[in-house]
């Protein structure tokens, strides 16, 4: 049992992801909160890429152990994540997980995409 849980286990990330919306890659004159996505590495879900959204915007596609930082205006958002469909995904395609925040200005906050229960989940984190 302990070899099987163990291949379960997640690590830290290493690998920065491309972010695809440009308005949050820069870091922007005015107010603005910093925002670090990981994903989780191990085995669980790691068949699935997992989409990234701010407020319905496609900001990321993860792959296992990679991270990104954006900057985005402070105030409420919505973060969303969704496995993208594909064969190895299985019943997990297309469960989307939103979370909504309030972010305040010249912060830095942390978000972890994981994999538990054969669901895709993003929780605030403190590493």
């Amino acid at each position: 049992m302990a070899v099987f849980l163990a291949g379960c286990a997640t690590e830290p990330p290493k690998n920065p992801v491309p972010i695809q919306a440009a308005a949050y890659q820069a870091e922007p004159q005015g107010d603005y909160t910093t925002v670090v996505v990981i994903r989780d590495g191990g085995y669980g879900g790691s068949f699935c890429y997992v989409n990234f959204y701010v407020d319905s915007q496609l900001i990321a596609n993860f792959d296992v152990s990679q991270m990104i930082t954006i900057y985005v205006p402070p105030g409420e958002h919505i973060f969303s994540i969704s496995p993208v469909s594909s064969f190895s995904c299985g019943d997990t395609s297309g469960l989307m997980q939103e979370i909504a925040v309030n972010l305040k200005n010249g912060e830095t906050k942390k978000y972890r995409i994981g994999f538990i229960n054969m669901v895709f989940t993003i929780a605030p984190t403190a590493f």
